[in-house]
């Protein structure tokens, strides 16, 4: 049984081109301070109305991208080494088990710039709308910076939610907790 044209897409290659895209815009801009100079409040909700979902982001971050397929929230200064990106995206479901997902996910190599992934968690949770999702705890080299992530995902009405957040791996301890949250915030519209 297929869902249509979105079964011919690679995923890794998706996922491993948004990464490639994140580096590229981040290699533009330098030094991070949460809250310091220069930064603007984010709206308490970020809706992308095309895409289908809405997500609370963290606090200072704002969007960087936004279309029919996702969109990309960062800080608005980037750390001088690794990277801080929040990226969601959507597409069609063949299962409606989240946990499902996350494990395809986690069994999938690196590819791309991708480098000693290393998955520490996969656990069901609830999501903010009280319904089932799961989230994944990484760790990884990309593009030879230690990175530290966390992904969830949530599928309602026959689509994937996913949203991917990574900061420099020196910073998942202070931001682990605030980008769960927005993780966990994530609803299909």
């Amino acid at each position: 049984m297929t869902d249509g044209p979105h079964d011919a897409v690679n995923w890794r290659v998706v996922f491993a081109g948004l990464l490639l895209a994140a580096s590229l815009w981040i290699l533009a801009l330098g030094g991070f301070q949460p809250g310091g100079p220069g930064t603007s409040s984010a709206p308490e909700w970020h809706v992308n109305v095309n895409g289908g979902f809405k997500i609370r982001p963290p606090p200072e971050w704002t969007r960087r991208t936004d279309d029919r397929d996702g969109t990309q929230i960062a800080p608005a200064v980037q750390p001088t080494t690794g990277f801080a990106t929040l990226i969601v995206s959507v597409r069609l479901a063949s299962d409606p088990d989240p946990m499902a997902y996350l494990t395809q996910a986690a069994a999938r190599p690196p590819a791309g710039p991708v480098r000693e992934l290393k998955w520490l968690s996969l656990d069901k949770i609830v999501m903010g709308d009280g319904r089932e999702g799961a989230l994944g705890e990484f760790a990884q080299v990309y593009r030879g910076a230690p990175v530290h992530g966390w992904m969830a995902i949530a599928v309602r009405d026959g689509r994937l939610v996913q949203a991917v957040a990574t900061v420099p791996a020196d910073r998942a301890a202070a931001w682990g907790p605030t980008l769960i949250a927005s993780l966990r915030s994530l609803q299909a519209l």
